[in-house]
């Protein structure tokens, strides 16, 4: 497997969990790991494109109008052919 279909495969499991606890206790895990690991001198902001950050912003701002939220149930359906579940 690539690296990005190693981590695309995490995205998955990860995007089965359902319960805020389990989520929160991953989100522990890759959190210390992440900051034990990582490269400090990596910049995620500055790696992107001018493209990239825009795509971002716009996103952030979506995700702040609650008529743009979607239940659980309604995205696992549109997404299960990738998730597998």
């Amino acid at each position: 497997m690539t690296v990005l279909e190693l981590k695309g495969e995490m995205h998955e499991w990860i995007a089965r969990f359902h319960d805020k606890n389990l989520v929160l206790q991953l989100h522990s895990v890759l959190k210390n790991f992440v900051q034990t690991h990582a490269n400090p001198d990596f910049d995620f902001e500055q790696s992107m494109t001018p493209e990239q950050e825009a795509a971002i912003r716009r996103a952030i701002g979506r995700s702040d109008d609650e008529s743009n939220f979607v239940a659980d149930e309604v995205a696992d359906k549109r997404f299960e052919k990738w998730l597998k579940i």
